[in-house]
């Protein structure tokens, strides 16, 4: 793991690399799938392939050493963390192929203690993202054509989609779905751009959560990423396009 200060320049004129460490305490542990830091607490998560979990801690821009700690070890691999800080108390939520739990994680004792929230269904990378207190800090976790809430040791309810969704995103009380274009189409009557015409094409549906509404649904070339700011939802596309949504938050 390598840690940048942004706020520090070095000699070649690139962020300062304060930290180098190494996260996977044995050759076993596979290689790293997820991650997920929270500043508040100070931490950082790792998900491996053999299904183990690491916690880092201390101030990991400090101190020159930080300590790892294995909170988990499951039989299948990590596809999703998120960490919820809340009255000294770490709520780390995991996601597996198969399974969605979460971790309480005590500072004080550095003692865990594992929740099953469902065993029934499970997620693949990049199909689970943590909401804030806009939607009471739920957990959200994608799984074929559904979309499940999940609380810190219960799952809530589930909505439906309109394909098997391969990725999603929290954006200030949005959730963000991608889906393939082998599913049905859902497209608004004020669609701004058509891309029919290209051979890959995604669909992007933008629920509104608190208001239990589609707020957007498009389709789009493949997106690389997501960005938000200034009232600006910004898609970062695969053909090198920047595709700017403008919402009232």
């Amino acid at each position: 793991m390598k840690v940048w200060n942004f706020e520090k320049i070095d000699k070649s004129g690139n962020p300062y690399c304060c930290k180098i460490q190494h996260i996977a305490t044995n050759t076993e542990m596979g290689q790293l799938t997820c991650i997920s830091a929270n500043e508040a607490a100070g931490v950082i998560v790792c998900g491996f392939t053999s299904g183990t979990v690491e916690i880092i801690y201390n101030d990991i821009t400090r101190v020159k050493k930080s300590r790892i700690q294995t909170i988990c070890n499951e039989t299948s691999p990590i596809t999703g963390l998120a960490i919820k800080y809340r009255n000294g108390t770490i709520v780390v939520f995991v996601t597996t192929s198969n399974c969605v739990f979460s971790i309480y994680w005590n500072f004080k004792e550095q003692k865990s203690f594992k929740n099953v929230i469902d065993d029934s269904f499970g997620c693949g990378l990049g199909c689970s993202t943590l909401g804030n207190y806009l939607v009471k800090n739920q957990f959200f976790v994608a799984f074929k054509n559904m979309i499940s809430y999940c609380y810190d040791d219960i799952k809530a309810e589930s909505i439906p989609t309109f394909g098997n969704t391969i990725q999603i995103f929290y954006v200030r009380g949005f959730i963000i779905a991608l889906w393939d274009e082998k599913s049905p189409q859902i497209v608004t009557e004020a669609r701004l751009v058509d891309y029919k015409r290209l051979s890959k094409v995604q669909n992007i549906t933008i629920y509104d959560i608190r208001n239990e509404l589609i707020a957007y649904s498009n389709l789009l070339p493949p997106v690389l990423g997501i960005v938000e700011e200034f009232g600006f939802i910004c898609l970062i596309l695969n053909n090198g396009e920047v595709f700017c949504l403008i919402f009232n938050f």
